[in-house]
């Protein structure tokens, strides 16, 4: 069964029992849990905890903590044995409030960071003053935003208007406002849609954006016409990285022997030849020794 991992702000415990019908001994140990759920283990029904010190470090730091404590104790009080084994325990022949007096001072020479709970970090966030640049892309992205949120509440969804049209550029990756309601192209860097009207859909979609009327079918033209050049840049990109690396593996710049491709070629044969060979002697050895 897996232990559960312990939250570094729970805090552990240097504590000071003691037997009611001995006062002038007392026990000094740790504990992980709360005193009152390491109380109430015992089955000694005169035995409690009189104080308690809370502590945030780690359970290898407070054992070393406790070892301490009670070599502090041992040089001024006599520590008690086991009777069955002779290791000494962790009782003392002292009243509880002495051991509670030792503790206090030793604590006192711990950096605050293990005596005191660890504050919790508050991270401010300023806001950025809106701009009113038409230019401004965080600006027009948050006014798309809206017109969304506005759309989506709207009664009938398909008749709601945006405020302007918005162009979204697959190569600059820029969000810019339309001058009028017939562009498809970037004001930032000149990318224009109508050059990507042999792709399959775009010319379809740019007939839809060019006859609609109602901003709202311009602009859902727009963004799915984003979607299919984006999509076929990547593509494009994909194909060129493919050809690049089969024309590295396979052709070979002028003055190369046309032999040296043929013992590669021969080469890569005989390599996946020899592995499935080996394999296969693998397999029957497997299947001979299971016999």
């Amino acid at each position: 069964m897996q232990k559960k991992r312990r939250s570094p702000n729970t805090p552990v415990y240097i504590y000071v029992g003691s037997d009611s019908r001995e006062d002038s001994q007392c026990k000094v140990g740790m504990t992980t849990r709360s005193p009152r759920a390491r109380e109430s283990e015992t089955t000694n029904p005169y035995y409690g905890i009189e104080d308690s010190y809370a502590l945030y470090v780690s359970r290898h730091r407070l054992s070393k903590i406790e070892s301490d404590i009670h070599l502090l104790l041992e040089g001024r009080y006599k520590r008690i044995k086991h009777r069955s084994t002779g290791a000494f325990s962790e009782w003392f022949r002292c009243s509880s409030s002495s051991a509670s007096s030792v503790i206090e001072e030793y604590l006192a020479t711990l950096p605050k960071r293990e005596i005191e709970p660890p504050q919790k970090k508050v991270i401010e966030y300023k806001s950025r003053p809106i701009s009113h640049n038409n230019d401004d892309s965080l600006d027009i992205i948050s006014t798309v935003i809206r017109d969304c949120v506005l759309r989506e509440k709207c009664n009938s969804p398909t008749q709601y208007d945006y405020d302007a049209l918005y162009f979204r550029c697959p190569e600059c990756k820029s969000v810019t406002k339309q001058n009028t309601s017939d562009e498809a192209c970037c004001n930032k860097c000149r990318f224009d849609l109508h050059d990507y009207e042999h792709i399959d859909s775009v010319s379809s979609l740019l007939n839809i954006f060019n006859e609609s009327k109602s901003r709202n079918e311009k602009q859902a033209a727009l963004f799915d016409i984003y979607n299919l050049v984006f999509k076929y840049k990547v593509r494009m990109i994909n194909d060129d990285f493919e050809q690049k690396k089969t024309h590295r593996k396979y052709n070979y710049p002028e003055g190369v022997d046309q032999k040296s491709s043929k013992l590669d070629k021969l080469r890569d044969v005989l390599s996946k030849t020899l592995v499935a060979y080996i394999t296969i002697a693998i397999i029957i050895m497997i299947y001979v020794q299971s016999k």
